[in-house]
């Protein structure tokens, strides 16, 4: 898995749209980044209605604080000043699709 870093500023690149979840539990139903835009948002609104709740997407080019890691998930502070999760798979199929920020 890749190790991320408290404190540090990381970007979303490639094609990948990942979802934000509220909590770490809801995070764990994704099954990682979805791989468009329309499909990302599609996606939101199923999870957001089914779990009576808001679902964040970070887009290509987004910026995020790293906050802390349990397992496949990562609590993340986004550039809008929102707090979430996203579901990172432990296979690190996508570890080139987030790059840390010097």
């Amino acid at each position: 898995m890749t190790i991320f870093k408290p404190g540090k500023l990381y970007r979303i690149h490639e094609e990948f749209y990942w979802l934000v979840f509220p909590t770490l539990e809801m995070a764990l139903m994704a099954e990682g980044p979805e791989h468009t835009g329309g499909h990302a948002l599609n996606q939101a609104s199923f999870y957001g209605q089914r779990l009576k709740c808001h679902v964040q997407i970070l887009e290509p080019e987004d910026i995020f604080c790293w906050l802390e890691q349990h397992g496949a998930t990562i609590k993340l502070l986004s550039a809008n000043g929102e707090v979430g999760w996203i579901y990172f798979p432990p296979e690190n199929a996508w570890k080139d699709s987030i790059t840390e920020l010097i």
